[in-house]
């Protein structure tokens, strides 16, 4: 387990590939309920119940699922960020409000830790709207494109260490 706190801050910050289409996702809660069906006796029956409550929930107005290429740390739910930005261009962001509400791992099972490593879905909520440059990202479809979310103190240090980059 990568705890957030583990990550030097110039680090921390997630990286959204696509946004997620309303069919790709009922596609993805139906492999969680299938697998969910035949599942593992280590998997308990309430744990079981409760993944299937959460994406069997109609998801609140202005929550998105997209697909996350990197998880920076373990990122439990709750977790807010309040800057996109463009990684090849820190210098293109956009203030936003983002909150992690789950993930999905594998099409299989409802985590409401976004795992460290790559490629899961991350359901994400934005009150105020999803921002602006999320509209360059693909649907359905991971491409070389992607766009990042981080706090906003965090910010500060990832374009200090991508200018210095450049």
């Amino acid at each position: 387990m990568l705890s957030i706190l583990d990550v030097t801050p110039s680090d921390r910050f997630l990286m959204v590939a696509s946004r997620v289409s309303a069919s790709r996702w009922e596609d993805e809660c139906a492999s969680v309920r299938l697998w969910l069906g035949t599942r593992p006796a280590s998997i308990s029956t309430d744990i079981a119940e409760q993944m299937l409550k959460t994406i069997d929930a109609p998801l609140p107005k202005g929550a998105t699922p997209v697909v996350i290429v990197h998880c920076y740390a373990d990122v439990p739910a709750g977790t807010e960020y309040h800057v996109a930005f463009d990684p090849e261009d820190p210098n293109t962001n956009e203030f936003t409000h983002a909150e992690v509400l789950f993930g999905v791992v594998m099409g299989r099972f409802v985590d409401m830790t976004l795992s460290h490593g790559w490629h899961q879905t991350a359901v994400l909520y934005f009150p105020a709207g999803m921002p602006k440059l999320f509209n360059q990202l693909s649907v359905d479809q991971i491409s070389s494109r992607y766009l990042c979310l981080c706090s906003q103190s965090d910010f500060h240090e990832i374009k200090r260490a991508r200018t210095n980059l450049a």
